[in-house]
This record gives C-alpha cells, structure tokens and sequence, in this order.
C-alpha cells in the first residue's frame, strides 16, 4: 500500500467521526447534554477536523495527477463536504454551550438604537468608524483583529454591547450565520467562537495569500501607480502569510522570480542592470528596495513638463500640426489627456478586448492611430512578441481563438485582425 492510499484510508476514518459526531450527541438526550459533556464533545471534534485539515493539505501536496483525476475524494471533493459537516456540529454544540451562561440582569442599549455604526474610545478622541465583514476569507484576518482591537479588548464594554457592535458589523453570509442568536450577554462569546470557528481557517487563509501571489498582475507599461500597487499586493500577502507562520523568510528566490517575471520591459531591464554581474541570486528585500525606489523616480519624472519659451514657434508645418495634436490629445476610452497605450483602463483589459476596443473606435491595429487603417500604416515597428502586423499591446497566444466575425475593410484588414485572433 502506498503512502498516498494509506493517508486516504486515515483520512476516510477521520472523516467518518466527524460526519457522525452530531448524529451520535443527539443521541445523548437533552438530559445528559451536560456543560461538560457538550465542551468535552466540541474539544474531540475540533481535534478531529484538526488532524483531518493536516492530512488534506498531505494529500494535495503528494497525491499524482492521476490519482486526482481518478480518485472519489478528490473529484467529490469530500474534505470541503466534510468541513460544512464540521461546521453544522461544531455551531449546534456552541449553542448548546451558550444556555449554560449565566444571564444578565439586565441590558444596556446603545446610541438608543441597539445598532453601533462607530465608536468613540475618548470624548477628546475623533469617531473611529468599526470595520464590517461581509463573509469574505481574504477580509477575515483584518476585521478578527481590529475588532478585537476596538472592542473586545475593552473592558469597559459589557458583552451584550459587544453582541451589538458585532451584530451591527456583519453582513451578507457573516451575518447568516448569526440570525438564529438573539443579543444576550452570553451570546456574544458563542457569536465570536462561531465566526472563529468558520473563518479562522488557516489552510484555506494561506492559500488565498499564496493565489495573490501566484496570480499577480503584469505590468505592460512603466507606471508609477501599477509598479506600486504591485509592491503593495506582494508585500501584503507576504506579511499575511508570515503572520500566519509560514516560513517566508526562506522564499527569497520563489518571491523574487515571481515579482521579476511581472514587470514590464523597462523596469526589468533596470533590475537586471542594478544586479550587474553578480552570480548570486538577490534576496527579496533587494528587489523591494529597487521597486520603492523606482516608484519614487517615476512619481518624480512623470509631472515634469518642458516649459516651451514665449519666443519659440513652430518652424514648419510639421511642428505647427505636432503642437495641435498635442494640444487636442485625448483618450478615446477615457476620455483624458494621455494617449491611448498609456491608458490604465486599457492596459487593465485582456488583449481581446483591447482588440475589441480598437475595431469598435476604427483605429489602426499596428500603430492604433486614428488617422489610417492598418493597410496604410507607414509604422516600421511590428508586435514584439511575434514580429507580426499588429501592436504588442493586441497580441494573443496562438492557442487563442475566437469565434466572433467582424465586417471587412479589405483582405489586408482581413489578415491583420485573424493574425491578432
């Protein structure tokens, strides 16, 4: 048997108890559902999921192709099944806990409408807005701490004020999750342990950091907004998941590659200058030093403008139609004064349909001029990618095909649009 079939076997048997630990506490009758049996009961199954988590990410990690395209647990997705079952018994137990806490004698209202849409720590201090949380995993981890922050590390706050900060704060599926507890002192504990137990998932926290990181946007273009908000995304999920205790201090090369392999041409060829003839791989903190650095640069050079003298004129017509032009410049997509390469809508589009785009407004395919179709273009330059009639920012993949029709100006815009299809 192999170490894969034995980790299913394992695995099936951890997943049985928990598909049965509801059904068997139920059994038990309301009278031998005790405080200490039902926190005894609720502790197994969390040591349960716990051990059935670890041995899912071993799976995953080990398992073949084949034996995941071929085996039930993985097409069936049986762990993810598993864990809504987990989290039904897990919130049933942790209301049954809840009518063991002793009630208040009485209720404090807040604001008079029982809702707290801010909070006021001092009378000297401005209004602090309180975070919402919709439900979202990748939004969890900021409002688990704020929260806590704000309100559950305030020990003037009584419990049934903390149900309603709370309840107030939650929305959409959060907040489902809440509906069948009503706003007590005792609720509150229960309501907190519920939303831990749901979203305080740590398998399914690394690996929405890990995606960020792996799907990363690339950057076509040297601006200082989208090289910054490259850094700001990288360098947040790295926190997150260092936060988390990933060993990310040993993922320089992984994290260099992958940030390197985002930028565009200019930006890389400056990395690849700065690094010279090291042999040496780079430590990130390197290549987050030259990404802060270059977005000072650019911040830096891009508002300059060359103040042209009273005394200068246009020499020739030429100039003269040059300055008019230059005057007039607007984006046909946002209608603001930048030409059309250098417009971030457009950048942010797939090649597609910035070739959708550029049939619908009539320009051409190789230059995206508005003056000539690609026939008449006079451009020497040609994609970059594949030496072909049609600008680098159009080109697609070879496997890339669709199946959309356009009318035809000519065979020769014919044959540039079905090359950029």
């Amino acid at each position: 048997m192999s170490s894969c079939d034995e980790l299913l076997a394992l695995q099936t048997q951890l997943m049985g108890q928990i598909s049965r630990a509801l059904a068997n506490y139920k059994k038990l009758g309301q009278a031998k559902m005790t405080q200490a049996v039902t926190r005894q009961r609720l502790a197994g199954l969390k040591d349960t999921f716990a051990k059935c988590q670890e041995l899912d990410g071993k799976l995953v990690l080990y398992a073949d192709d084949k034996l995941k395209a071929s085996h039930s647990y993985f097409q069936n997705h049986l762990f993810e099944n598993c864990e809504d079952v987990y989290n039904e018994a897990a919130d049933f137990m942790a209301e049954v806990l809840a009518t063991f806490e002793p009630q208040p004698p009485h209720h404090s209202t807040i604001n008079g409408s029982g809702l707290a849409d801010s909070f006021r720590p001092s009378s000297h201090l401005p209004r602090i807005n309180l975070p919402t949380f919709d439900g979202s995993f990748d939004k969890w981890e900021s409002f688990r701490d704020r929260f806590t922050s704000l309100v559950r590390n305030d020990a003037t706050i009584s419990n049934v004020d903390r149900m309603h900060y709370l309840c107030s704060c939650v929305k959409g599926d959060a907040s489902n999750v809440l509906t069948h507890l009503a706003i007590t002192e005792a609720n509150f504990v229960v309501a907190w342990d519920i939303l831990q137990s749901r979203y305080d998932n740590k398998r399914r926290l690394i690996t929405g950091h890990l995606q960020t990181l792996l799907q990363l946007p690339t950057l076509v273009s040297e601006i200082s907004k989208d090289l910054r908000n490259l850094r700001d995304q990288t360098n947040a999920a790295i926190q997150a998941l260092q936060n988390l205790g990933r060993p990310v201090e040993h993922w320089d090369d992984v994290l260099v590659f992958l940030v390197a392999q985002k930028l565009d041409k200019f930006s890389r060829k400056a990395w690849e200058l700065k690094l010279g003839d090291t042999a040496e791989y780079p430590k990130y903190t390197e290549l987050d030093q030259f990404l802060e650095s270059r977005v000072r640069a650019l911040e830096a050079i891009v508002p300059v403008t060359p103040k042209v003298a009273e005394s200068s004129k246009p020499k020739n017509k030429v100039l003269a139609s040059h300055a008019a032009s230059t005057a007039t410049l607007s984006c046909p997509l946002c209608k603001t004064s930048h030409l059309l390469y250098q417009c971030s809508t457009f950048l942010n589009q797939t090649p597609a349909q910035r070739a959708d785009f550029i049939r619908k407004v009539k320009r051409c395919f190789n230059c995206l001029s508005a003056k000539h179709p690609v026939k008449d273009c006079t451009s020497s330059r040609s994609c970059k990618q594949c030496s072909k009639r049609h600008h680098t920012l159009l080109h697609l993949d070879a496997s890339v095909k669709n199946n959309e029709t356009e009318p035809a100006e000519s065979a020769v815009t014919v044959a540039a649009i079905e090359k950029i299809e």
